[in-house]
């Protein structure tokens, strides 16, 4: 069998002898190589097996998230349950701007947040259908960190007895407010501009209201209430 023979440098000295069957068999398996790393990388695959996700690039992060996670809970007289939801929602317009107002030192926020229950009645009022705690539908609320869980998530609690005329519960929300004489610039969605927010209370039924959203959903099924049930809400406010 005739061989080649190829000289490195005479200054090496050295000579390497190779076979025409071994320059051939290298060749096959550089191909080889370069097949099998282009279905690695390119995600090449046979009629017989999935294609390899190997090369697949990491997932863009979605940065920090933050989340509402809501149960409400609608009581009858006698204790027993008429109606359980759960659903979760994101931050409204104002809210990430008062976070982050938070973690920047800002006093002009004003904790705890409070809870808006959309209570529209079946008469010719939508007032007509209230809470016997609170008759603007903002019953005192109880924050608490939950020490138990990871992230120590923000747990609102509230609890709404059903007054005036039979209505039905239509939307849920949270706020907050503005300490008086205080102000934080807040990003305005609507115009694209910036937007300085203040105390904005006044008192109405003899009751504080007034405030930014922070959360809000509107529930996908309208829930019919009577005077005496229990609206029992449970928001947990979480950071992922």
């Amino acid at each position: 069998m005739r061989k080649l023979i190829i000289g490195l440098t005479e200054k090496a000295g050295l000579n390497i002898s190779v076979s025409p069957g071994q320059i051939i068999a290298a060749v096959l398996v550089v191909v080889l190589v370069g097949v099998a790393g282009g279905a690695y990388w390119f995600g090449g695959k046979s009629d017989h097996e999935p294609a390899l996700v190997l090369n697949t690039m990491p997932a863009t992060s979605d940065g920090i998230q933050v989340r509402g996670d809501w149960t409400v809970t609608v009581t009858n007289p006698d204790g027993t349950v008429n109606s359980a939801l759960e659903f979760n929602n994101d931050l409204n317009r104002f809210a990430g701007s008062a976070l982050t107002a938070i973690l920047a030192g800002s006093d002009a926020i004003k904790f705890p947040p409070y809870v808006f229950l959309g209570l529209s009645s079946d008469g010719a009022e939508p007032w007509h259908t209230h809470c016997q705690e609170s008759i603007n539908k903002r019953p005192p609320t109880v924050v608490t960190r939950d020490v138990e869980v990871v992230g120590n998530p923000l747990r609102i609690t509230t609890t709404c007895t059903v007054a005036g005329e039979p209505g039905t519960l239509t939307t849920v929300s949270t706020g907050y407010k503005v300490h008086p004489g205080k102000s934080y610039t807040s990003w305005n969605d609507a115009n694209s501009t910036t937007v300085t927010l203040v105390d904005n209370t006044f008192t109405q039924n003899g009751e504080e209201v007034g405030g930014y959203g922070l959360t809000a959903h509107t529930l996908d099924t309208p829930v019919p209430v009577v005077e005496n049930q229990v609206i029992s809400v449970n928001v947990v406010i979480s950071f992922n």
